[in-house]
């Protein structure tokens, strides 16, 4: 059986109210507050971080970035298209590291 994050929150929590005391799982899988590059985050997932690929996933890469940004306008040329390419890769490898249930999340890393 295959243990994620969301499961061993859940544990927590079940504890937590066993003993009396507030968790919120909310609080817990929160995304980090990005402030004004937040469209970049909404980008990232409207275009979707990762791809299928030959033996597994694969972060999405620059031409599809670069299609999605002529096509919908969401993103600049050049900056932002450099910095959701780095995104998605980040995204692909700490979902990897994710996998591992008692793996610190990244923003807990330092």
């Amino acid at each position: 059986m295959d243990v994620t994050r969301v499961d061993v929150l859940k544990i927590r929590a079940e504890r937590a109210k066993d003993k009396g005391r507030d968790f919120d799982i909310d609080a817990e899988t929160a995304l980090p507050d990005v402030g004004a590059f937040g469209y970049l985050v909404a980008a990232m997932f409207d275009l979707g971080p990762t791809r299928a690929a030959g033996m597994g996933d694969a972060p999405t890469d620059y031409p599809v970035i670069e299609a999605f940004a002529r096509s919908t306008g969401k993103i600049d040329m050049g900056w932002d298209v450099g910095t959701l390419y780095r995104m998605c890769c980040a995204f692909h490898r700490e979902r990897g590291e994710g996998e591992d249930p008692f793996s610190k999340p990244p923003v807990e890393r330092g």
